[in-house]
């Protein structure tokens, strides 16, 4: 398809006096000169004019304003067109002259606006409720431009899909077919099968495409959809300490996993907490219980995705696993946590059982199938939501330990305290007693045994998480 810039030119008049005649009179007359604009050949336009009068042969220049492009040619015709080569990047006027052979010259400027190669920023992904499909992001990559154009809206935009192994065809409006993801961003709507597809979006009647140029042109890309989709959603990195099971050095210990006592099911829905967005009984895979070392499991964690904007609101959580040395890692012993959610800004929570949780005190940006963002709640620069919401030990940030009753607040004294827990869990009369083996919430230090006395005990967790010194002072969660 070609776009014509036209330029209706007044006839330019020259005199010249030749030896032994007469002087004559320059007759040559630009009736109209353009540029055609191919958008499939955009960085050849093709110059063309049309005059009348003059003396063939006649020859035309065209001479690029803003740089040593054009073109040259000549004919004996009343008409001439040729393609403009050399030209840079926003190259938008040239001088269109027709020369006859008496030397009698006619011109005009042109003006155009050169053709912007509009490719769809699209892109595999695995949604969670669809499957395997396609995304476009809003934006149009423009090679060879730096820049690129935003779309508002996904209302005036068609797409044209082809499956390249079996030619199957797809058409439709992005309004009608794709799932808006965020104000900027789109999901087509059905699961794909795997191959190669090329991808077509293209604007609809309406201009909705905010570009310095005034002409675009949408071609197609290809994308690939992978036999093996992979997870869905965002993909982060994450690391925290439990204080509990971190007494001094930089590894918390993993007497519970060395025990057999970890159990192969979550235990946080049995405990009475709600999942946002997870199936209930989730398992491990149990050959994780058998790594040894600073990778070794150490307990089961929750980790939750809140709202930027509202971080009361929990929009996903899922059950984790915490290592030795801090990595909080998946089910299958995944380096990652994955979450079902579309890209965006949200605050992460980190949470344990009879630890409080800890929140990220600003939103982090979390990316669809990128595991570049790391949160590390052990590094004191990595800020907290609230105030004093961990502990050192050490070099180390760590979550408090002591909340055996999982109410968010620690307390050693008075209704509903902690340290009463514990003492009725070893029989409530003889502080000695030991209750060995176990895999309880009021074990606070993690090592598989409940005491209220003596080396190790848990009672002295709640105590130094409040203070040491008063005992009615209490340590509250700091989550909204």
């Amino acid at each position: 398809m070609r776009h014509f810039v036209l330029a209706l030119a007044a006839p330019a008049f020259l005199f010249l006096v030749l030896p032994g005649s007469t002087q004559a009179q320059c007759d040559i007359e630009l009736g109209s000169a353009g540029v055609q604009v191919d958008c499939d050949n955009q960085s050849t336009p093709l110059a063309w004019a049309m005059w009348s009068g003059g003396t063939a042969p006649f020859t035309v220049n065209v001479a690029i304003s803003s740089g040593p492009g054009g073109a040259y040619g000549s004919t004996n015709d009343n008409s001439w067109s040729g393609e403009m080569t050399n030209l840079s990047p926003g190259t938008q006027q040239a001088t269109i002259a027709v020369i006859d052979a008496m030397g009698c010259q006619a011109s005009t400027q042109v003006f155009w606006f050169d053709h912007v190669p509009m490719l769809p920023d699209v892109s595999f992904t695995h949604d969670c409720t669809v499957g395997p499909t396609l995304r476009w992001s809003g934006n149009f990559n423009t090679p060879p431009y730096s820049t690129s154009s935003f779309c508002p809206g996904p209302f005036n935009f068609n797409y044209h899909m082809m499956h390249i192994p079996t030619g199957q065809i797809c058409n439709g409006s992005i309004a009608a077919d794709w799932t808006a993801e965020s104000p900027s961003g789109w999901h087509f709507g059905q699961a794909l099968p795997a191959g190669d597809y090329v991808v077509d979006i293209f604007r609809g009647a309406a201009l909705s495409c905010i570009s310095p140029f005034n002409v675009e042109c949408f071609f197609p890309v290809s994308a690939l959809v992978p036999s093996n989709a992979g997870d869905c959603g965002v993909q982060f990195n994450l690391r925290t300490a439990l204080a509990g099971a971190l007494p001094s050095g930089t590894l918390m210990g993993d007497q519970l996993r060395a025990a057999g006592s970890i159990p192969a099911t979550e235990p946080y829905s049995a405990m009475g907490y709600t999942y946002v967005g997870t199936a209930l009984g989730a398992s491990l895979t149990p050959s994780l219980l058998a790594v040894t070392g600073n990778n070794a499991i150490v307990d089961w964690v929750v980790v939750e995705l809140r709202s930027a904007s509202d971080p009361a609101t929990v929009l996903h959580s899922r059950p984790a696993l915490i290592q030795r040395d801090g990595d909080v890692v998946g089910l299958n012993g995944e380096s990652y946590i994955n979450a079902p959610v579309v890209s965006g800004n949200y605050h992460v929570t980190i949470r344990h059982r009879n630890h409080l949780g800890v929140m990220t005190a600003t939103p982090r940006t979390l990316l669809w199938g990128s595991t570049t963002t790391m949160i590390d709640f052990r590094l004191s620069g990595t800020s907290a939501y609230g105030k004093g919401a961990r502990t050192a030990v050490g070099t180390v940030q760590c979550l408090w330990p002591g909340d055996a009753s999982m109410d968010g607040i620690i307390r050693y004294v008075g209704n509903d305290n902690d340290r009463d827990l514990i003492l009725v869990a070893i029989g409530g009369s003889v502080p000695t007693n030991t209750v060995s083996n176990v895999y309880s919430i009021l074990d606070l230090n993690l090592d598989g045994t409940i005491s209220y006395a003596g080396a190790n005990n848990d009672r002295d967790v709640i105590l130094q998480t409040i203070g040491g010194v008063v005992p009615t002072a209490v340590r509250i969660h700091q989550l909204p």
